[in-house]
């Protein structure tokens, strides 16, 4: 007879050990039992454990190293590791709500999530690089290149710097930045706006409003009309 305890009313300490244990066996290829850590996930997710939360990051922030440097665009989003590890957990945590855990069956597909969560990361920090590259100063254009060459890029960084300062003057608050950056920068639509920086916006009605508020000041904006066509959706 087994009389192992009910997974669900095991120690975390224990819980935490016996799914390292599982992920050692994994590694070395040899015959594991991933329910460990499974219901590691589920307490850490559904019962909103800070420690089974920061034993998830202790336990797997290596394997999520090593996705975020494989990645293609590792280079282009500037190559620091930790931030990457750091932005795939943070994306885990909000995406993945005690709701949705159910649709995860066993641990490969909770790996499975993670590991879309870092090349999200990776891709979401590449695109957050190159919208900073509009607002970079013009002093930090490189003052060793040839004449015709910094007169290209500084005719270049003026209208970038330009076009960003105008929006930016129409702004009101931190909300209105995360939409237009969401919208303009990330392509994202109004759900899917709702879902990544719900923490900006009461509901996903909220978002529309303060996307149709956004763009008529916009639109209306004498200093941008040489710069955009608006187009409401």
């Amino acid at each position: 007879m087994n009389n192992q305890p009910p997974l669900q009313r095991l120690h975390l300490d224990e819980l935490v050990q016996r799914c390292s244990e599982e992920s050692r066996q994994f590694f070395k290829g040899q015959p594991c039992d991933d329910h460990y850590c499974y219901e590691l996930f589920r307490r850490a997710i559904v019962e909103r454990d800070g420690y089974a939360w920061d034993s998830i990051y202790q336990q797997y922030r290596n394997l999520v190293s090593g996705w975020v440097r494989r990645s293609s665009g590792f280079e282009a989003a500037g190559g620091d590791v930790e931030e990457l590890v750091n932005f795939t957990f943070a994306k885990l945590w909000r995406a993945l709500t005690p709701a949705k855990f159910s649709r995860f069956e066993n641990l490969q597909s909770l790996l499975r999530y993670l590991q879309m969560c870092a090349g999200s990361a990776v891709t979401d920090r590449v695109r957050r690089r190159r919208f900073e590259q509009y607002m970079e100063p013009l002093d930090t254009l490189g003052t060793e290149a040839s004449r015709d060459r910094v007169e290209r890029a500084v005719l270049t960084e003026v209208e970038r710097t330009r076009f960003w300062a105008d929006i930016r003057e129409l702004l009101n608050d931190e909300q209105e930045e995360v939409l237009v950056y969401s919208y303009f920068v990330l392509g994202l639509k109004p759900r899917q706006i709702y879902d990544r920086f719900g923490e900006q916006f009461t509901a996903v009605e909220d978002v529309y409003r303060v996307k149709r508020n956004v763009l008529n000041r916009l639109r209306r904006a004498p200093e941008l009309q040489t710069w955009w066509e608006f187009e409401a959706d």
